[in-house]
């Protein structure tokens, strides 16, 4: 058992392991500029990023392809 006042190094870690694809995630927000940033934001990270700016669109593309997240805009017009 390890000592609990011993510092855990970085090199201690195991690997993180590898997916076999990106996450997926679905952006829902009805503002453009959000949007835009935060997709740019998460493909740089490796994420793959489908929008959509209603929520009949978000339900429509999660139904085709679920996503394995989606970020989503609790104040969109004509759905709360």
């Amino acid at each position: 058992m390890a000592d609990a006042n011993m510092a855990v190094e970085w090199t201690d870690l195991p690997p993180t392991p590898r997916l076999a694809r990106p996450p997926r995630v679905l952006l829902v927000d009805d503002e453009e500029d959000f949007l835009e940033l935060t997709k740019e934001i998460l493909e740089g990270s490796g994420f793959v990023v489908e929008c959509a700016r209603a929520a009949g669109e978000a339900v429509a593309r999660t139904v085709a392809n679920p996503p394995d997240v989606i970020l989503l805009d609790i104040l969109l017009p004509g759905c709360d």
